[in-house]
């Protein structure tokens, strides 16, 4: 079975369950993602598949017929599972429920990195005595910066966040420090000429070696930043327009040689800060 067959078979939904068993082990990622959207998936697979494709299971019609017909369904989730959905912004109200009462750190932890978690949640995370988990909910966008309308601040605690949870980089300190120097001096920059958004702040920062090598690293800060800068060529945009974290997507939204095709498709992510700053770069483009 080549490629186009095993697509064609994951999207109809009159499949035979046992054939998309077997698909759901497909190499193909685009077999897989379908396979997860399809209501006639064996449950167990489906919710398996929950783990790599969260958005997808539940946007799954047969999962709220699950949800009502299993009230233990929660429960029965898998591990990995249960803490993909909670990183989703369409995360059920009742995993949410079950997540609070939780004493498991990578559940906690995924609660910190939805954008989505109320001040209440986040108030009880931060008085944990887990340093990781109250330092993580400190830094949530929700917690610190609930009501201020300062994108910079907006946008570094977020990345701060992230990396609360999934700091790879040992010279994150470092680059943090060198990061928010060159924003003060941007910032002091563009007060001088009238500049005050944060791209033209950001194209102020100089990282040319970052900017070539940001297509081979795994999430970084200063990938991130490269990722807003006006060198970067649009085929590179459109190779990191998928990436799984969100700030990476929203700064190729707001960079303005990302291809429209790829603006447009950023305007329906799944991500509502990513949605606005694509639908923001939409309307300046006509």
């Amino acid at each position: 079975m080549d490629i186009e067959q095993a697509r064609q078979l994951a999207k109809d939904e009159t499949t035979a369950p046992e054939i998309l068993r077997e698909l759901a082990i497909n190499k193909d990622y685009q077999t897989r993602k379908s396979v997860a959207e399809n209501p006639n998936t064996p449950t167990k697979i489906l919710l398996n598949l929950g783990a790599e494709f969260p958005e997808e299971l539940l946007d799954n019609p047969i999962f709220n017929l699950l949800s009502l017909e299993n009230l233990n369904l929660i429960e029965e989730l898998p591990f990995a599972t249960k803490k993909s959905l909670l990183k989703c912004e369409s995360v059920p109200q009742s995993l949410i429920e079950w997540a609070v009462k939780s004493s498991n750190e990578e559940i906690l932890l995924a609660l910190t990195i939805n954008s989505i978690t109320n001040n209440k949640i986040l108030n009880n995370i931060v008085n944990s005595t887990n340093n990781k988990l109250a330092e993580s909910a400190r830094l949530h966008i929700n917690h610190a910066y609930n009501n201020t309308q300062n994108q910079d601040k907006i946008l570094v605690k977020s990345i701060l966040r992230y990396y609360a949870i999934n700091n790879r980089d040992n010279n994150i300190d470092i680059q943090l420090q060198q990061f928010l120097l060159n924003l003060r001096h941007a910032r002091k920059y563009s007060r001088k000429t009238k500049i005050n958004d944060l791209q033209s702040k950001v194209k102020l920062i100089q990282f040319p070696e970052n900017i070539i090598k940001c297509s081979k690293n795994s999430f970084s800060f200063i990938r991130f930043i490269s990722l807003f800068h006006s060198e970067i060529s649009p085929s590179l945009l459109s190779q990191n327009a998928k990436s799984d974290c969100w700030l990476e997507r929203y700064a190729i939204a707001q960079n303005p040689n990302t291809p429209l095709p790829i603006i447009k498709r950023l305007a329906k992510d799944g991500n509502r800060i990513v949605r606005a700053a694509a639908k923001a770069q939409l309307e300046s483009k006509h």
